[in-house]
């Protein structure tokens, strides 16, 4: 009980009216690596990222492992995808058997006779399932894509 008294105390005191206010910072996008008009052509993560982003389509089911690629693909612009990432324990070699489990899901539930999946059901390319790693978290669990083979699952690696 007592810190609830100080800070509702604090909150009291405070006067907003001091706080400066701040504009929104505004980043500019890097440019590709063939618009520098430089004889280096290194692929920056900023670019990597970026076009990953533009990849995606809308109902697009994305696994991704914590490390650079969950940090890197917060700097993408993306559609209305579902985005798959278990960063609480860091645990690398997550996404792809999370991969596996939501594409056998997917497909299930598109064959189902209830409402699908997002509401549709079928085949096709509707909701692409997409697993986004690093090669040293794919070491862990590499096995998996041979489940995913012997199951016939459409899985953009």
């Amino acid at each position: 009980m007592l810190i609830l008294s100080v800070l509702k105390r604090l909150a009291n005191a405070l006067d907003i009216s001091k706080v400066p206010k701040i504009p929104p910072l505004s980043l500019p996008t890097p440019p590709s690596p063939a618009e520098t008009g430089t004889e280096d052509q290194t692929m920056t993560q900023s670019y990597l990222w970026q076009r990953i982003g533009k990849f995606f389509r809308s109902d697009d089911i994305v696994f991704a492992d914590g490390g650079t690629t969950h940090f890197g693909l917060q700097d993408a612009e993306f559609p209305d995808i579902t985005y798959i990432m278990q960063n609480h324990w860091a645990s690398i070699g997550y996404a792809l058997p999370a991969t596996f489990g939501g594409a056998m899901a997917k497909r299930d539930l598109m064959k189902s006779e209830t409402g699908g999946w997002n509401g549709m059901k079928g085949v096709g390319n509707i909701g692409r399932v997409i697993f986004i790693t690093g090669e040293g978290a794919m070491q862990l669990t590499v096995q998996e894509v041979g489940s995913m083979i012997r199951e016939g699952l459409d899985v953009i690696l």
